[in-house]
């Protein structure tokens, strides 16, 4: 029934600019000598901001084949040079948590979110993993965080919404759901997702018009087509249920049951 998203990694590009004022003193000199060692002094920086660009990129890479180990590698180079990068934190945490290291990727959103405060990916992510480790309520906690720095963060609205669920406030989850739709109306999993939660409070014949308009953004959605047939068989219509189990499996739906 939860349908969660996987922790998101967000790519942040990198740019350095300065600026330095003409000197007009008759000391000829001097004023070349103080361009020349700010021109050096320059130069290292942008080569530092170079080296921080270039292991974003690299551990952004690795994350995204699942070389764990190598996204932190380089993610922790970052953080030497540059300690206040909250992208670089959220990154981490999100590569800690590909590894199972669940207490250290926490420790990683907060810093994130230390560096900058009004960062709902980072929040999100956050809340993405309590509700991973079964910590619901401080997941809905980090949700709120998230929404309050970015109102239409729908996915942030769904997972609230599946939190809830998981918690058993239906009818709170489904006002989540309504939000999420709001913010994006093809948003196939929270249609499911309130039509799961009308289905748990026997409100079938309203939990298959959210299966519809699940499948009508993602066709191809199987657990859809397969709890579409579990209201239909509570409504004691078995042959339509049939059907929709049918299309489950031929979309390689297997029920744990």
């Amino acid at each position: 029934m939860n349908a969660l998203s996987a922790p998101l990694i967000f790519v942040r590009g990198f740019r350095v600019f300065s600026e330095f004022g003409k000197n007009n003193s008759v000391k000829r000199w001097l004023t070349l000598m103080l361009a020349a060692a700010i021109f050096l002094a320059s130069g290292v920086a942008c080569a530092r901001h170079d080296d921080v660009d270039a292991l974003f990129e690299r551990g952004n890479a690795c994350y995204l084949k699942k070389d764990y180990m190598g996204a932190i590698g380089a993610y922790e180079k970052i953080i030497a040079l540059q300690p206040e990068f909250p992208a670089a934190w959220m990154n981490w945490g999100a590569s800690l948590v590909g590894l199972g290291r669940y207490d250290e990727a926490i420790e990683k959103f907060e810093k994130a979110v230390k560096y900058k405060k009004d960062y709902p990916e980072a929040w999100y992510n956050w809340g993405l993993l309590l509700n991973k480790m079964g910590r619901h309520k401080e997941a809905i906690e980090k949700y709120k965080k998230a929404i309050l720095h970015q109102n239409n963060y729908s996915d942030a609205w769904c997972n609230w919404g599946n939190s809830l669920s998981v918690l058993g406030r239906y009818e709170e989850a489904i006002e989540k759901y309504k939000k999420t739709i709001l913010h994006k109306k093809d948003y196939a999993e929270a249609w499911f997702n309130w039509g799961s939660s009308l289905g748990v409070l026997e409100r079938h014949e309203e939990a298959i018009e959210k299966y519809r308009k699940a499948l009508q953004y993602k066709s191809d959605y199987a657990g859809v087509w397969y709890f579409w047939g579990i209201v239909l068989k509570k409504l004691g219509r078995d042959e339509e249920a049939k059907e929709k189990f049918n299309k489950a499996r031929e979309l390689g739906f297997k029920s744990s049951g």
